[in-house]
């Protein structure tokens, strides 16, 4: 099979066709494969169960179900291992791999597009779907996603997720991507179908809704997969020190060489700690080997999970947290967090940095936790420890912002809602 990195500069090329060809090859040609059911759900972005892609996938899935809708995943064509049932193989080049360093022109965007238009024309071809859903689409992606759903004559609803922000930190020219947006837009209101549009956030939703999304399909949803946490909070058992868990420690926008720094610093604060990190990119910001700064956070006490983990044992992990540091870098500032939002929904209370998006809404909800004011060891320490003087507190008033981003009219009760609507429109048809 060839490498998506071998077939990435095939996009700079404006040459779709060798990587169109490569797609079909990789999903047996264009002979349907047995493959029938009433959702296809694309995630090209998927390579395995672990991580939030999966677990919005099969919130999906679980909602389609209710309504007696069989589904099909579609996802990227390295996966590791067996793929589970229903789950297939199909994009060789997820939009990430176009994106990362490719600069995005009218080129590269034209035939991108066409090689993803002619990906989701084959899964929906083969499944003859009523519904279509695509979780995490970008502006290098929408226009061939509004081409497939208004083309597909099956197809009588779809749902769609931004996974974006606004300006696109991936496109230095943004008037690309407004253009983008434009044609999904004109694509989707002239094929009539009723079709449901998650934003990632405010400013991409006022975006779309600028570039001719209609009112009524454009809503705001931060990662709506934290919904299964709603309301499955664990009684606590009284404890003088809370436990404190950094669960997200994983890429470099994490920064885990900061966050092993603090924990193996004297000021840690006092309570036990549960962390899960990329050991390799901690261990090469503190100039040790991986194993060393495993060793040493143990015999410090801290107990550290393995870095992949899977959902039971993940979800234990932060349900059994009282206080989740994040302390997120700039990137991410600008986003929204999987793990920020599970903590909303759990009751966990959540440090992250001042100037974020994620601290803005955890304010709007009447939220009280202290915040991260710099990225430095003594600001992580500032933080947490101001946090456990007052602890008991603020887990009271983590409860309040539970119930109050669940009755949110961008609450993940409210997106489930919507799905719902969807899906039981089109199985009644």
């Amino acid at each position: 099979m060839t490498l998506p990195e071998d077939l990435r500069t095939a996009f700079a090329d404006g040459d779709a066709d060798r990587v169109i060809e490569a797609a079909r090859a990789a999903a047996g040609g264009n002979e349907p494969t047995q493959a029938s059911a009433d959702l296809a759900l694309f995630e090209p972005r998927l390579s395995d169960r672990q991580g939030h892609f999966a677990i919005l996938a099969d919130q999906y899935l679980d909602l389609a179900r209710s309504h007696g809708l069989r589904g099909v995943v579609y996802h990227h064509q390295h996966w590791t291992g067996e793929s589970p049932a229903g789950w297939r193989r199909l994009f060789p080049v997820p939009d990430h791999l176009v994106g990362t360093d490719l600069t995005a022109s009218q080129r590269v965007m034209d035939s991108y597009s066409s090689y993803f238009h002619e990906a989701l024309s084959m899964g929906l071809r083969e499944t003859g779907a009523v519904a279509a859903v695509f979780p995490t689409a970008r502006f290098l992606t929408l226009p061939a996603i509004a081409r497939a759903v208004s083309e597909c004559a099956t197809v009588r609803g779809a749902v769609i997720g931004i996974m974006e922000t606004w300006p696109v930190p991936d496109c230095d020219d943004q008037t690309l991507v407004k253009r983008a947006f434009r044609e999904a837009a004109r694509r989707l209101r002239a094929c009539g179908k009723p079709v449901w549009v998650f934003a990632e956030s405010e400013a991409i939703g006022q975006e779309l809704l600028a570039q001719g999304f209609s009112d009524e399909s454009v809503r705001v949803a931060p990662y709506p997969a934290a919904a299964r946490l709603a309301g499955k909070n664990k009684e606590r058992t009284p404890r003088a020190d809370p436990h404190f868990a950094a669960l997200g420690a994983s890429r470099p926008v994490h920064n885990p060489g900061l966050l092993a720094k603090y924990l193996l610093s004297g000021d840690r604060a006092a309570g036990a700690w549960t962390v899960r990190l990329n050991p390799g990119l901690a261990a090469r910001h503190l100039d040790q080997s991986p194993a060393t700064l495993v060793d040493d956070l143990r015999r410090s006490g801290v107990t550290v999970l393995p870095r992949h983990l899977d959902l039971t044992a993940y979800d234990e992990a932060l349900q059994a947290a009282d206080v989740m540091l994040l302390p997120y870098g700039e990137r991410y500032q600008t986003l929204g967090s999987g793990i920020f939002l599970e903590c909303v929904c759990a009751g966990v209370i959540p440090l992250v940095p001042v100037a974020s998006t994620m601290r803005a809404l955890y304010e709007s909800l009447g939220g009280k936790a202290p915040a991260i004011e710099t990225l430095t060891t003594a600001g992580l320490a500032e933080c947490v420890n101001s946090c456990s003087q007052q602890w008991l507190e603020l887990r009271e008033n983590a409860l309040s912002v539970r119930d109050a981003w669940l009755a949110h009219p961008q609450g993940p009760r409210q997106w489930r809602q919507r799905v719902s609507d969807l899906f039981a429109h089109v199985s009644s048809d």
